[in-house]
This record gives C-alpha cells, sequence and structure tokens, in this order.
C-alpha cells in the first residue's frame, strides 16, 4: 500500500477512537419533565430552649408589729361591708358580722336634699369615715329605747400568749348623738372562757350631748388593758340608747379591738 494512503487510514481510525472516547465521557442533556429537588448544603442547627427563671416568691402580708390576728378582730366595725340604709327611713337586716335586736342598721352619711341621716360627711369624726356608721334606728313597730348588736369572736389561736399574760386589748370607736339630745352609743367587750364563763369586761362610752357641745358629730374614745388568763373568745357588743324624740339617735364609727402582744 502506497505510504501516504497507509497514513490517511492511521488518521481516520485515530479521529474514530477520540470520537468513541468523548460520547463515553460527555453529560447527558437534562430532561425537560423533571423537577429537581435542591438538597440544602447545611441543616440548621436545633434551637436551644432558654431555661426560664424559677417563680418568685409571694410577698405575704406582714401583721403590724405587736398586733396579733392581722389587727382590728372585730368584723365590720366600719358599717362598709354589706348595704346600708339610704335613710332614716330603712332598716338593713341583716346586717353583715352582727346580730342585732330592734331597729339598729347601718345608714350612709347623709348626700343630697333626700338624705335626713343625723351626720354627714362634713361632720366631725373619724378620717376614713367612709360611706355609712351605725344608728339607733327609727321607732317602727318596736321600742326602740335601747338597740344593740353584737358579735362573737374567737381568740384561742393565741391562747397559750393570752394563758401567759402577754396580750393586751386595745378596744376603740367613734361614738356620739345628735344635736342637744343625750341619745348616745357604748361599745362593750366581754372575755368568755372555754365553757362561755365571763372573766372580765370592758366598756367605752357614752358621749352626751355635753361632750359634743349639743352639735351631732362622733367623738373618739378608746381603753386598754389585760386580757384575762384563760379567754377563748370576745363578745363586742355595741348599744344604742334613746332618752328624747321618736327615733334612737345613737351613732357610732371605726369600732376597733386589737389584741397586743407584749414583749
Amino acid at each position: 500500500m502506497n505510504p501516504s494512503r497507509r497514513a490517511y487510514h492511521t488518521l481516520s481510525a485515530i479521529a474514530l477512537l477520540s470520537l468513541l472516547v468523548l460520547a463515553a465521557c460527555g453529560s447527558s442533556p437534562s430532561n425537560p419533565g423533571v423537577t429537581t429537588v435542591s438538597t440544602p448544603t447545611s441543616i440548621p442547627p436545633t434551637a436551644t430552649p432558654t431555661p426560664t427563671s424559677p417563680p418568685q416568691p409571694v410577698a405575704t402580708p406582714t401583721t403590724p408589729p405587736g398586733t396579733l390576728l392581722g389587727g382590728n378582730i372585730i368584723v365590720n366595725g366600719n358599717a362598709e361591708q354589706g348595704k346600708c340604709a339610704p335613710d332614716t327611713s330603712t332598716v338593713i337586716s341583716p346586717i353583715t358580722g352582727w346580730t342585732p335586736t330592734n331597729n339598729i342598721t347601718p345608714i350612709q352619711y347623709a348626700v343630697g336634699a333626700n338624705s335626713n341621716g343625723d351626720l354627714s360627711p362634713t361632720t366631725p369624726g373619724p378620717g376614713d369615715a367612709g360611706n355609712c356608721y351605725f344608728w339607733g334606728g327609727p321607732e317602727g313597730s318596736t321600742d326602740n329605747t335601747t338597740t344593740s348588736m353584737r358579735q362573737m369572736d374567737n381568740v384561742s389561736s393565741v391562747a397559750a400568749m393570752i394563758d401567759s399574760k402577754a396580750v393586751t386589748y386595745d378596744l376603740s370607736a367613734w361614738l356620739g348623738g345628735y344635736s342637744d339630745q343625750d341619745d348616745n352609743a357604748t361599745l362593750s367587750i366581754q372575755f368568755l372562757g372555754q365553757t362561755g364563763n365571763a372573766l372580765g369586761t370592758a366598756t367605752i362610752g357614752p358621749v352626751m350631748a355635753a361632750d359634743r357641745n349639743n352639735t351631732s358629730e362622733l367623738l373618739l374614745r378608746s381603753t386598754t388593758g389585760q386580757v384575762p388568763v384563760g379567754t377563748r373568745s370576745i363578745k363586742v357588743t355595741l348599744t344604742m340608747t334613746k332618752t328624747a324624740g321618736s327615733d334612737n339617735d345613737g351613732l357610732a364609727d371605726d369600732l376597733s379591738l386589737l389584741l397586743v402582744q407584749q414583749s
């Protein structure tokens, strides 16, 4: 064979071999009918829960220094719990915290032309008078010469201190009456033992017309003393006494009884 022809065939074979190699190693064309899902190159770190702060203790109300049973042990001593009469033609019964006799009633301090109570918000009396006070009550269908209300307060939770003579009492109230009449109010306590036996008493009032300069008002009265050994309950009684007119105009507000631990 002629040399030039041999060279030609050799070159053709080399070219064919190159094409075959390229076909085997080349990329396949993409298929337009297939959706490619991208795989994230990294996985985000899992969030670490933030530790919560431990619950904070709830503040406990403190008892006034030296005072037992959380302060005033008389229930509704200021006539503000429950209802109170809008004027002297109404009697409220029952009275929250109290057992009443006859027509004694809590009543609003007189406000406006339609109110005819003995006391108004500007009448001399307690600085925290609120909306209501206690009034002896109208005559009505019963004799109202003497009206009253009472409650029993259990003090057995401090029996050990009472029996060690470490407890005194502080009894106080704003007491008064109407104009130049001697209608009046007294507040008394009776100390009772385990079986209800009487161990002692204390009383404040009355406030008479002369004490009030013949005006309608309330004056502060108070007394203190030793709680008798053996006391397990204290009976509290508010008594209104009529001396003139048809209504019983004994008046009272802010009745308070504190038991105080002595050092």
